[in-house]
């Protein structure tokens, strides 16, 4: 048998396909970046938020308005002002302010956990399930332990099948100012049965 005689490839043709081949890889890269939004990193600006220190409020089982029960465990996140002036605070400052607000939300324990308790309390588990549902018991945890952080009287009605809180001038006027020293609170963990 008579052995064939392999011809060497042009090395312009191996370069060729190389080069065609990074070129169809770079625009399809390019294509699937841009149809999902994508650009480059200097294009996109995400700006995150400095998160302040947080207290944790434990865990919270409460019967539902409709039977069943909740289990919740929420953070607070406390407010601490960085600033005075316009001027950056120093670190023992921050820190003296951070305890301070921590000391006072500490004192107010009690009347927190109550105002969650009630609140938790009054809810139906429908209205819990959407992700609806639990952006707007956020809000209204988040007003009721503002208020009463703020050593206001927490006042619950109920309107329509939900529940609101009646607020007078003054409670306005703290919830739209946000100087508080509860800046928000995070649900940790929810389960109902």
């Amino acid at each position: 048998m008579a052995e064939k005689e392999k011809t060497p490839v042009p090395i312009y043709l191996v370069v060729a396909l190389a080069v065609a081949t990074l070129g169809v890889t770079v625009f399809i890269g390019i294509r699937v970046s841009k149809m999902n939004g994508g650009g480059s990193a200097s294009e996109k600006k995400v700006e995150v938020e400095e998160m302040g220190p947080t207290r944790e409020m434990g865990e919270f089982t409460v019967n539902l308005a409709d039977g069943g029960y909740l289990k919740a465990s929420m953070a607070l996140e406390l407010n601490v002002q960085t600033e005075k002036r316009g001027k950056e605070l120093k670190e023992e400052e921050k820190m003296a302010k951070v305890k301070e607000i921590g000391d006072e939300v500490k004192k107010r324990e009690p009347q927190i956990r109550e105002a969650i308790m009630m609140i938790l309390s009054s809810q139906r588990k429908n209205n819990l399930l959407s992700v609806e549902g639990k952006k707007d018991l956020k809000k209204l945890l988040l007003d009721g332990v503002t208020l009463v952080g703020e050593g206001r009287e927490l006042k619950l009605r109920e309107k329509n099948g939900e529940l609101i809180i009646v607020m007078e001038e003054e409670d306005r006027k703290i919830l739209k100012e946000r100087e508080v020293k509860i800046k928000n609170i995070y649900i940790t963990a929810l389960t109902m049965q």
